[in-house]
């Protein structure tokens, strides 16, 4: 099944990790739909029927990056909306517990449709460089950049 047969003409709730370690955000490069270029946005996907978005998001990022990660606090709430895609999005500034950083995949997508093309930490004042989505992150993830850790973030 492809991507748009599986998102399309419906209303999607996501949840997304903003994961910041030492002036970077960790970010996942992946085909897009609406896009004709591949774009950068932080890992995250569809919540299942029952999940928690907290939940949903833990077992996305372990799915695209194969980090396990704590979601600390609730950043941003986010609508997206380009016909046939509507999508209401959480972002929660996260905390990586365990892992190693390796491109995952979408479950959800068979192989050959898989979308994912690399996921990495983006230099904070490199943003402004690349494709971005949703694009109020372009301003918004800067605003974060003085964070060591999250830790250091929650307990100010």
């Amino acid at each position: 099944m492809s991507e748009e047969s599986l998102f399309a003409d419906k209303v999607r709730v996501r949840s997304c990790a903003v994961i910041i370690n030492q002036g970077k955000v960790l970010l996942i490069k992946q085909k897009a739909p609406t896009r004709s270029e591949p774009i950068w946005l932080p890992p995250g996907g569809g919540v299942e029927m029952g999940e928690s978005s907290q939940k949903a998001v833990i077992r996305e990022v372990f799915e695209e990056t194969h980090l396990t990660i704590s979601p600390k606090k609730l950043l941003y709430v986010h609508e997206f909306i380009e016909p046939p895609f509507h999508a209401v999005e959480f972002y929660y500034l996260s905390e990586i517990i365990s892992g190693e950083l390796k491109k995952g995949s979408d479950p959800e997508l068979k192989i050959t449709d898989q979308q994912i093309i690399e996921c990495k930490f983006v230099e904070i004042s490199h943003l402004k460089n690349i494709s971005l989505y949703p694009q109020f992150l372009q301003e918004e993830i800067p605003k974060l950049k003085n964070l060591k850790s999250v830790k250091h973030f929650i307990s100010s």
